[in-house]
């Protein structure tokens, strides 16, 4: 790395108030689904099954209903590094 691009990558690289909050909605999921199977679980078979349900069939069941929502993303050689761009852009020659 030359001394141009770590400047360039340190600029952009702060910790804000907001990305520190969003590391702990793993924790808030967690939290949430003790909750629910502690509610809804009357024994350690219940408790298994409402456990499984949530962490294998709600993210894929969120993930196909946003898609359904909000459509398939549409675009080429998308990365972390590139900005999306809105739809009516999308059509446009990229040069």
């Amino acid at each position: 790395m030359t001394a141009v691009e770590h400047t360039r990558t340190t600029g952009r690289g702060r910790i804000t108030g907001f990305t520190l909050a969003l590391n702990y909605l793993p924790l808030t999921q967690f939290l949430a689904a003790a909750a629910i199977v502690a509610s809804q679980a009357d024994s350690l078979r219940s408790a298994i099954l409402w456990s499984a349900g949530w962490f294998f069939l709600l993210p894929p069941l969120a993930c196909r209903l946003t898609l359904l929502i909000f459509g398939r993303p549409r675009g080429r050689a998308l990365t972390q590094a590139a900005r999306g761009t809105p739809q009516s852009q999308s059509n446009k020659k990229i040069m």
